[in-house]
C-alpha cells in the first residue's frame, strides 16, 4: 500500500465467518473492505505474470458462467446474501452475463457500482505491464482512495485455498485467518447454494471430465447421475438443483482438506504476519477479538468509535450440527476429524497437560532410553504400525522418506506425548520442525520434564 502498510488479506475456509468480519471492517472510516474480489474472479483471478492493463481488465471484467446460474437463483427467489448488485438492474445481464466485480465487490463500496466499474476500467486499461501482485495493489489502492479510505483489506470466501497464489504474488502480505468449527462450517456449506453448485460441478468433473458450466455431449449426459442431467449447460433447471442430495460428509471432507493444506501454508510464514481468530470466540466475546484485529491491521487505526458501531452488529449464532440425526452427525464428525486436529493446534496451548482418564502416566523417570522407548510405543500405537516398537531406530526420520508422518499425524503424536508424559512441549503453536526423529523428540520431552520438575522461582523469587 502507498502508506507503507503491507498487503492485508482475510483468509478462511468457506462459511467460516469471514463475511461478518469483512462487514464489520467496512464500518471503519479508514478501512476499505474489499469483499469477495478473488472469489468473484474464480480460476481467472491470477493470469500469467507479467500482465498489462488491457489483459488485467479482461480478467477482471469477463463474465463467469457460474454467475449466470446465480442470476437464475435470484429469479427463482433463492437468495444469496453475498450477491449485492441491485436486483432491479439484473435483467440487462441475462444474455451477456454480469461482470464479476459487480456481483459482490463494487456494490459494497458504492451506491453506483456501474459508475465505479467504468471508472475502474479507465484506470486499469491504462496500466503498463508489471507483476500481477503490483497491479492488484494498484487496483486495490485506487479503490481505497476512491472511497476515501486509508488502507485496504481483501476478503474472499474460501480463500485459504488461494494461499499459494497470494503468498507468491504478495510476498510481504499479512493474513488474518478466521476459522470455525468444521462441523458447523460444513453444515452451513451444505445449505449454501454457491457451494452446492461447486460440489455438483466436481461430480461432473469426476464423471465426464468437464465442469458443470461446459457444453456436454449426449454421451456425457448418460454418464451423469440421473438427478443431475437437467443441470447440463446451456440449460439449468433450478428446481432439479434444489432436489439434488449431496452427503453432508462431502462438505466435511472439503473443509478438512482446506484446513489441513491452508494451515500448513500459514505455519510456514513468520508468526508476526499471521493472526488467527476463531469465529466462535468473536461471537462469545467480540471486543477483545476485534481490538486484536485492528492492532494487527494497523496499530494506528482508531478503535473506540469503530467498536461502538461494530459491536452491536455481532449476533449470536448457536451451533446447529449437534442437532443432526446420530448417523449423519457421526459421519460429519469423521469427515472433519483431520481438520479438527489441525484446528486444535491454533487454540492457546494449555499450561499443564493431565493424562487422560484411565491412562497410566509415564513412570520411567528421566532416563533417556526409557523416554525413547515410550515414544516408540506411542508412535506404533498412534500410527497403527504392525511392527514391534524397538524396530524403530532412534534416528529414523519421522517425516518425508522415513515414517512419512503427515502434519495431522504429527499433531496427534504431540498431543499423545504431552498427555502420556504430563508435560507441555510447545508453549504456543506446535512446531513440527523442532523434532525430526525419536532422538530429537526425546530431547524435547526431557527438557519439558526438567522444566516441570524444577522449583518455581529461586533466591528472591
Amino acid at each position: 500500500m502507498s502508506n507503507g502498510t503491507p498487503p492485508l488479506f482475510i483468509v478462511g475456509t468457506g462459511r467460516c465467518g469471514s463475511t461478518m468480519l469483512s462487514r464489520l471492517l467496512a464500518q471503519h472510516p479508514d478501512v476499505a473492505s474489499l469483499s469477495e474480489l478473488y472469489t468473484s474472479l474464480g480460476a481467472g483471478a491470477f493470469p500469467q505474470d507479467p500482465v498489462d492493463g488491457p489483459t488485467l481488465w479482461e480478467a477482471l471484467s469477463r463474465p463467469r458462467p457460474h454467475h449466470r446460474i446465480w442470476l437464475q437463483f435470484v429469479e427463482h427467489g433463492i437468495e444469496i446474501d453475498e450477491f449485492r448488485y441491485p436486483r432491479t438492474g439484473l435483467g440487462r445481464f441475462r444474455e451477456g452475463g454480469i461482470p464479476p466485480l459487480l456481483t459482490m465487490t463494487l456494490p459494497e463500496l458504492s451506491d453506483d457500482p456501474d459508475g465505479l466499474h467504468e471508472q475502474l476500467r479507465l484506470f486499469v486499461e491504462a496500466l503498463p505491464a508489471d507483476r500481477l501482485g503490483a497491479q492488484y495493489c494498484r487496483v486495490f489502492q485506487w479503490l481505497t482512495e476512491r472511497v476515501g479510505r486509508r488502507l485496504w483489506v481483501e476478503r474472499s470466501g474460501g480463500s485459504i485455498g488461494m494461499l499459494p497464489a497470494l503468498v507468491r504474488h504478495f510476498p510481504d502480505a499479512r493474513f488474518v485467518h478466521i476459522y470455525r468449527d468444521g462441523r458447523e462450517a460444513a453444515l452451513s456449506a451444505s445449505r449454501f447454494p454457491p457451494m452446492r453448485l461447486m460440489a455438483i460441478s466436481r461430480v461432473f468433473e469426476t464423471r465426464i471430465g468437464k465442469t458443470l458450466f461446459a457444453p456436454v455431449s449426449p454421451a456425457d449426459v448418460r454418464r451423469l447421475p440421473p438427478e443431475m442431467r437437467p443441470l447440463v449447460a446451456p440449460g439449468f433447471d433450478v428446481d432439479a438443483f434444489q432436489r439434488v442430495q449431496i452427503p453432508l460428509k462431502y462438505f466435511g471432507s472439503v473443509w478438512s482438506t482446506q484446513m489441513v493444506h491452508g494451515a500448513a501454508w500459514l505455519a510456514g510464514l513468520p508468526r508476526e504476519r499471521v493472526l488467527n481468530l476463531r469465529y466462535e470466540s468473536i461471537l462469545a466475546d467480540p471486543e477483545p477479538a476485534l481490538r486484536r484485529l485492528l492492532r494487527f491491521l494497523d496499530p494506528g487505526l482508531p478503535q473506540e468509535a469503530w467498536l461502538a458501531r461494530a459491536l452491536p452488529l455481532v449476533r449470536a449464532n448457536p451451533p446447529k450440527w449437534p442437532s443432526l440425526p446420530p448417523d449423519e452427525r457421526d459421519a460429519l464428525e469423521a469427515s472433519c476429524a483431520r481438520g479438527m486436529t489441525v484446528l486444535e493446534n491454533m487454540e492457546p496451548r494449555p499450561r499443564a497437560v493431565e493424562p487422560r482418564s484411565g491412562d497410566e502416566s509415564y513412570q520411567g523417570g528421566h532416563d533417556p532410553e526409557s523416554i525413547r522407548a515410550e515414544l516408540k510405543r506411542i508412535l506404533v500405537r498412534v500410527l497403527e504400525m504392525d511392527i514391534p516398537p524397538e524396530q524403530i531406530r532412534h534416528t529414523d526420520p519421522l517425516f518425508m522418506h522415513g515414517l512419512a508422518i503427515d502434519e495431522v499425524e504429527a499433531l496427534t503424536i504431540v498431543r499423545e506425548v504431552e498427555r502420556r508424559f504430563g508435560v507441555v512441549l510447545f508453549e504456543e503453536r506446535i512446531d513440527t520442525s523442532a523434532f525430526g526423529d525419536v532422538l530429537s523428540l526425546g530431547q524435547l520431552v526431557a527438557s519439558a520434564m526438567a522444566r516441570e520438575s524444577s522449583p518455581v522461582g529461586g533466591p528472591g523469587g
